[in-house]
C-alpha cells in the first residue's frame, strides 16, 4: 500500500511504502515500509537498520528488495 499522506507515521518521508513481511513457519505479519523500489505481491526483501543516528523505535529497521545495492540504501541506513 502506497500512503501519500499520513498522521501517526509523519517522520517518514511521502509517499510511505506499506508492506507486509510474511516468515516462513510464523503466524504472525510484521507491518513495515519499503525504503527503495516499489511494492508489489510476492517481492522478497531483506531488512536494513538505522545505523546513523537512530531512533530506537521501529523507524530505525525498513526493508529493501534483495539485491539492492548498498549505495542506494538512504543515508544513514545499512545492511
Amino acid at each position: 500500500m502506497v500512503c501519500e499522506r499520513s498522521g501517526a507515521f509523519s517522520a517518514l518521508e511521502k509517499p510511505i511504502k506499506f508492506i507486509n513481511i510474511e516468515f516462513k513457519g510464523v503466524d504472525t505479519i510484521l507491518m513495515s515500509f519499503l525504503s527503495v523500489g516499489e511494492p508489489k505481491m510476492g517481492i522478497r526483501v531483506i531488512p536494513i537498520f538505522r545505523k546513523l543516528d537512530p531512533t530506537f523505535t521501529i523507524l530505525d529497521l525498513s526493508w529493501v528488495p534483495v539485491r539492492t545495492k548498498k549505495s542506494d540504501l538512504p543515508e544513514g541506513f545499512s545492511f
